[in-house]
């Protein structure tokens, strides 16, 4: 399939199910401490909240891209939990519901080690490179980022790509704020 077949022919998750999986990765443990610190960077965006910017995804998995896409959807998640604000028991999945809340100026300046699990980080990016080493492996990010809502022929905020880091002429030129390395690593380790 071509890749404008694979867009044409992939149906977008639902709104509601989007902002689901979206806020449970939000929700990650490891990546909501990456936004928080992120956030504790730049103290100076306030509860604005920080950008990632550029953000190169130097080796992409099922897991990187649900997050890149918990982010590219965060302001969509944010007004939710500002309008939801109802109890835990509360929680009534047909109206669906999220559970939590929005992280202040006050979390950042907690001394609670733990206090990135108990908020969501106010995040973005400008847009995202996603690298893959193989076609199949691009086709089927494709796919799951179309289902995502990331990816389509007229506003994506990234592009999905091919490449192999020994090639010393890969992405030559190219500048980017933020790497993440999620799959790469383990390829290597691998």
């Amino acid at each position: 399939m071509t890749d404008a077949e694979i867009l044409e022919h992939t149906m977008p998750l639902p709104e509601r199910e989007l902002l689901k999986q979206s806020y449970y990765t939000a929700k990650d443990k490891l990546f909501s401490r990456i936004e928080w610190i992120e956030n504790l960077r730049h103290p100076e965006m306030g509860i604005s909240g920080a950008s990632f910017g550029e953000l190169l995804n130097a080796g992409t998995g099922p897991h990187s891209l649900k997050w890149i896409a918990s982010i590219a959807h965060r302001e969509k998640i944010l007004a939710r939990l500002r309008q939801d604000e109802i109890e835990e028991d509360e929680y009534d999945e047909e109206n669906f519901s999220l559970k939590g809340r929005v992280c202040t100026t006050s979390d950042y300046n907690s001394d609670d080690p733990e206090a990135y699990v108990e908020c969501i980080s106010n995040v973005a990016i400008t847009n995202f490179t996603a690298v893959t080493a193989a076609d199949g492996m691009r086709k089927t990010t494709l796919h799951s980022a179309a289902r995502l809502s990331i990816a389509n022929s007229t506003n994506s905020p990234g592009e999905i790509i091919i490449g192999n880091w020994d090639n010393v002429d890969f992405l030559l030129g190219r500048k980017f704020d933020t790497i993440l390395a999620d799959y790469l690593i383990g390829a290597i380790d691998g």
